[in-house]
């Protein structure tokens, strides 16, 4: 009977320690070496538009960053993180992914109770700051990372602190504007059909030919 009931105890620290082990990968941090300090490009009229800044190793399209989150079996995988400073109001947080997958972000700033976890392929959320330094974290769901490594894009905006109505401020941004979009406007060559030109002297020449063939016709029929 305390052999079966020595069985039964081992059975349920197993499961309380497999539960514990879960739970520690699911809420662990980004170590401090992988937080990063953003780096905004503060005029948005500056954004580089161009869809060849998408492949350069440092190009910044539409403002945006690049990151990589690891495959997720990696013994080195990282837990990218942004450290965001002077958010005052609002903070514009936008998020693609390449190749598509379930990306998520959290801030690690506030108390875990109150911590909003967002994931989605592509992120658009505009919400207050937290605080005036925040820092957010990457990670995939599900089975996203599970065959190889994601990059994402990731950019942070933050609203002008003399902006008396903040939340207008976020209702007006460009949820649409990704790093993807850039390839859909790229201007398309129209290629115009030629038409012969029409000159002074071609109109000239058609108006004497019309006016001989009115005079000949008059002279004729005053002859008849």
């Amino acid at each position: 009977m305390d052999h079966i009931y020595c069985q039964w105890m081992l059975f349920a620290v197993l499961l309380v320690y497999a539960h514990l082990g879960q739970a520690d990968d699911c809420e662990a941090q980004c170590a401090p070496e992988d937080a990063k300090a953003w780096d905004p490009v503060r005029n948005e009229s500056t954004y580089d538009r161009d869809p060849a800044s998408i492949n350069q190793p440092d190009g910044r399209p539409l403002g945006y960053q690049l990151d990589t989150l690891d495959y997720i079996n990696d013994a080195n995988a990282r837990s990218p993180c942004v450290t965001v400073t002077g958010c005052i109001n609002y903070v514009d947080i936008m998020v693609e992914t390449d190749p598509l997958a379930r990306i998520c972000i959290e801030d690690i700033t506030t108390d875990a109770a109150t911590r909003e976890l967002i994931c989605q392929e592509r992120i658009s959320s505009c919400v207050p700051c937290p605080s005036e330094e925040v820092t957010y974290q990457f990670s995939c769901q599900g089975s996203s990372c599970d065959q190889s490594a994601v990059n994402f894009w990731f950019r942070f905006v933050l609203s002008d602190p003399a902006v008396l109505d903040p939340e207008l401020w976020c209702f007006n941004r460009n949820t649409d504007e990704y790093p993807s979009s850039l390839y859909n406007n790229v201007p398309v060559p129209v290629t115009r059909a030629k038409t012969m030109p029409t000159g002074r002297g071609t109109s000239l020449g058609a108006t004497f030919s019309l006016t001989l063939c009115a005079f000949l016709t008059v002279i004729f029929i005053a002859r008849q």
